[in-house]
């Protein structure tokens, strides 16, 4: 597309604005009409003096926007890079936490279940020992029953109430 000629008129250059229709159009526009609604007052002005408005337009508006708004973004960038920053170090402080926490927790429950083993072992042990005095104390006295019986078996009298008191206690602890 060529921007200096007009597309209805190819021969003809732009030379004018319409501000009404805000088209570029040329002589022949003008003088034809370059809209079918013939009620409209079109205002037209030369292309020059448009394109010094737009120029100067143009400069206000990008030194505006170079002056207020690339500032903000760049502030907003760095801020959001501040964040991103802060972010990465508190996801680690917070990483570390909960890893100290559970290595607190770890000792806590290590501790814990080391108590129960050492209170069981005590407590196994306490009856085991128990236990082994009793079956002591029963491998005495039945150590002492058997060398009485043996005596009396070991006597010639035939003594029936020493034969029979042995007999008494050796079915009662063959019995138990």
């Amino acid at each position: 597309v060529n921007l200096k000629h007009c597309a209805k008129h190819q021969d003809e250059l732009l030379k004018l604005y319409c501000k009404v229709c805000g088209e570029f159009i040329c002589y022949e526009c003008l003088a034809m009409g370059h809209k079918d609604d013939e009620e409209v007052q079109h205002e037209t002005i030369a292309l020059k003096e448009t394109l010094e408005g737009q120029r100067a337009w143009i400069t206000v508006t990008a030194e505006q926007l170079q002056t207020d708004l690339v500032p903000r973004v760049m502030s907003a960038v760095q801020h959001i890079s501040d964040v991103m920053s802060s972010l990465s170090t508190q996801a680690h402080s917070v990483r570390q936490d909960i890893h100290e926490h559970f290595i607190r927790q770890a000792r806590q429950l290590e501790t814990y279940y080391l108590a129960q083993v050492d209170e069981l072992e005590r407590y196994r042990r306490a009856l085991l020992n128990d236990q082994r005095s009793q079956l002591k104390s029963q491998l005495s006295t039945l150590g002492d029953v058997l060398e009485d019986c043996q005596g009396a078996l070991g006597h010639e009298t035939d003594s029936p109430v020493a034969l029979t008191s042995c007999q008494n206690v050796l079915q009662r602890l063959f019995d138990a």
